[in-house]
C-alpha cells in the first residue's frame, strides 16, 4: 500500500528531543517501510527526523498562513487561527501533490492539533485518525483554561475526528475518551498497540548489589498530567528508604504551565537531598537509551497517559518499573508480572512499592524477564503490522 503519516509535532524548545507522537510515527512508518510499503513521512519543517530506511520519502510541510480580509479581522481582535489552520491546509496540499505524483491509498494523522481538519470528502485517499491525546483532554488533565484560540484548536481536532473514515487507538483508555469528546461509538475504533523493535540490548549486571548508588530514572515533562504534583510530596520520602538512591529527571521543565514543577521538587528537599536530584532537561533518544542503561528503576507517575513509549523503552532496556495505576498505563504495566503498581496520586501506595522494588532482589529480576516477555508477546512489530494494514484497507472501502 500507499501509505502517508503526519508528525504534527513542533520541534522542541532545545531541538534536542521529540515527544510520543514521533516516536510511534517513526516507529510505524519504519516497521511499514521495511516490509515491502511505500510510505511517506511528514513533519513541520525544522523538525529533525531520526533515522529511517532508506525507502521512506520524507517531506516537510509550513503553515500557509491565510491573508484573506476574514482573517486579518480575526487577527485585530486577537484570534489566531491562521498558523495551525494554514498548517492543516499545507498537509491537505501535500497530501493531493503526493497522490498526483505517486500515488496515495491512505493518509494516517493523528487528532492532535488538528492536522487532518483540511481534508474533504471528495479527495481521492483514505484519511485515518490515530488517537494520541487530544488538546482537549490534555489542558483538562493539566488543569489549563482554554482560549478562544484555544478553543479554535478544539474545533480543529472534531473536525479532523469526524470526518475520517476510520480511527485507531493504541489503548482502550483513550478509545473511552473518544467516545467521550467526539461522539463516535469507540466499538469502530480499532485498538492496535504500539509497535515496538526489541533492540536486544546486551544489559551489563546491574549495580544494584554494590555500595555506590541506586538510580530511579523518570523520563518525561514535568507537567501534572505526568504526575509533577506527586512527585513533589513523593520524592523525599523515596530518597528516604535509601541513602544510596538518586533521582535523574529527564525532559522539559519549562512547560508553559504557571507551576514551576522543578522549583516545588527544590524546595520541599533538604540540602543532602538535593545531592540527589539531577534535572538534565531534554534529551537525544540516543542519550535518553543510555540513561536507560545506566539506570536501576523506571518511574512512571502520569494520572492519565494513553500508551507512554517510555515505559516500552525502559522494559527493552532492562529496567523494572515503578507505574501508577491511571488509565492507559495500566494497560501496560501488570501488577506483579511486568511491573509493580501503585495508586495513582498517592504518596504511601509509591513508596511502600518503591520499598518494595529496592529491598527485593528477586523480584526486580523477575519484572525485568516479565517486560521482555510482554514486549515480545503484546507488541511485536511485524503481528501489529498487519493489523494496521487491515484497518487502511478497511479504510479505503470506506471512503
Amino acid at each position: 500500500m500507499k501509505i502517508a503519516f503526519i508528525n504534527p509535532e513542533y520541534p522542541s524548545p532545545t531541538g534536542r528531543d521529540h515527544g510520543g507522537i514521533a516516536s510511534y510515527t517513526f516507529t510505524t512508518a519504519s516497521v511499514l517501510a521495511k516490509a515491502g510499503h511505500e510510505v511517506t513521512l511528514i513533519s513541520r519543517e525544522g523538525f529533525v527526523v531520526e533515522s529511517m530506511p532508506e525507502n521512506v520519502r520524507i517531506l516537510y510541510f509550513t503553515s500557509k498562513s491565510g491573508n484573506n480580509i476574514a482573517w486579518k479581522i480575526l487577527r485585530k481582535f486577537g484570534v489566531k487561527p491562521d498558523w495551525e489552520k494554514g498548517s492543516a491546509f499545507a498537509v491537505a496540499e501535500l497530501c493531493r501533490s503526493i497522490y498526483h505524483e505517486h500515488g496515495l491509498d491512505v493518509v494516517e494523522v493523528p487528532e492532535f492539533g488538528g492536522l487532518g481538519s483540511a481534508f474533504v470528502p471528495s479527495d481521492p485517499f483514505a484519511v485515518v485518525v490515530h488517537f494520541h491525546t487530544p488538546l482537549c483532554l490534555v489542558d483538562e488533565l493539566n488543569s489549563h483554561h482554554p482560549d478562544v484560540n484555544r478553543k479554535r484548536l478544539y474545533q480543529m481536532e472534531s473536525h479532523s475526528v469526524r470526518s475520517a473514515a476510520t480511527w485507531r487507538s493504541p489503548s482502550n483508555a483513550m478509545r473511552d475518551q473518544a467516545e467521550k469528546l467526539f461522539g463516535i461509538d469507540k466499538e469502530g475504533i480499532a485498538r492496535i498497540r504500539y509497535p515496538f523493535a526489541r533492540h536486544d540490548i546486551k544489559i551489563a549486571k546491574r549495580r544494584f548489589a554494590a555500595d555506590d548508588r541506586i538510580d530511579f530514572l523518570f523520563a518525561g515533562r514535568l507537567e501534572k498530567r505526568k504526575g509533577a504534583a506527586l512527585l513533589v510530596s513523593a520524592i523525599p520520602r523515596l530518597l528516604e528508604i535509601d541513602k544510596r538512591i538518586n533521582i535523574t529527571i529527564a525532559g522539559e521543565t519549562r512547560t508553559g504551565e504557571p507551576q514551576d514543577w522543578r522549583a516545588a521538587i527544590e524546595r520541599v528537599l533538604t540540602k543532602d537531598q538535593r545531592m540527589r536530584i539531577w534535572f538534565v532537561g531534554a534529551l537525544t533518544r540516543d542519550q535518553l537509551k543510555l540513561l536507560y542503561r545506566q539506570s536501576d528503576i523506571f518511574l512512571m507517575t502520569s494520572i492519565f497517559d494513553n500508551a507512554p513509549n517510555t515505559l516500552l523503552e525502559a522494559m527493552d532496556a532492562g529496567l523494572p518499573i515503578l507505574a501508577s495505576d491511571a488509565a492507559g498505563v495500566n494497560e501496560l504495566v501488570s501488577d506483579g508480572v511486568n511491573g509493580l503498581v501503585f495508586k495513582s496520586g498517592d504518596t504511601d501506595s509509591l513508596v511502600s512499592s518503591a520499598r518494595r522494588i529496592v529491598t527485593e532482589t528477586g523480584l526486580r529480576e523477575k519484572l525485568v524477564e516479565g517486560g521482555f516477555r510482554w514486549l515480545e508477546r503484546e507488541h511485536d512489530p511485524d503481528h501489529l503490522s498487519d493489523a494496521a494494514i487491515d484497518l487502511y484497507k478497511k479504510a479505503v472501502i470506506l471512503k
